[in-house]
């Protein structure tokens, strides 16, 4: 059904302001959700979404199930890290070291993996 402009009715006031508050809410809360790579480091979580943990040295680490989706893991050491089951979708692994790393089952959909060192890494 077409509506001629002369017969469209504003929007209520009140919507404008429960849209508004929806949004503040959606953001407040996804910052409230922000990854702590602090605690995910410690082991109190399994997430770390969207967290910085470039260059930094992760030898050996179990981070089996482990959610680590648009992670910047650019440069990080993960040599004879345990990635088993891990998602990695959107991550940074650009010239991070995978060397004897088990990534089995892991996904890293459309992650960034240029120059990253995949040397006796286990991929099944």
């Amino acid at each position: 059904m077409l509506v001629r402009p002369s017969e469209r009715r504003p929007v209520p006031v009140g919507l404008w302001l429960f849209a508004g508050s929806l949004a503040l809410t959606l953001v407040l809360t996804a910052v409230a959700l922000a990854a702590n790579p602090d605690a995910f480091l410690a082991g109190t979580t399994k997430s770390c979404i969207a967290c910085d943990l470039a260059g930094r040295d992760l030898k050996g680490r179990d981070f089996k199930r482990a959610k680590l989706d648009r992670a910047n893991l650019k440069n990080a050491d993960l040599s004879a890290a345990t990635l088993f089951r891990a998602t990695l979708v959107h991550a940074d692994l650009s010239g991070a070291n995978l060397a004897g790393a088990n990534l089995n089952l892991f996904d890293a959909k459309c992650a960034a993996l240029q120059g990253a060192n995949l040397a006796d890494a286990f991929l099944h």
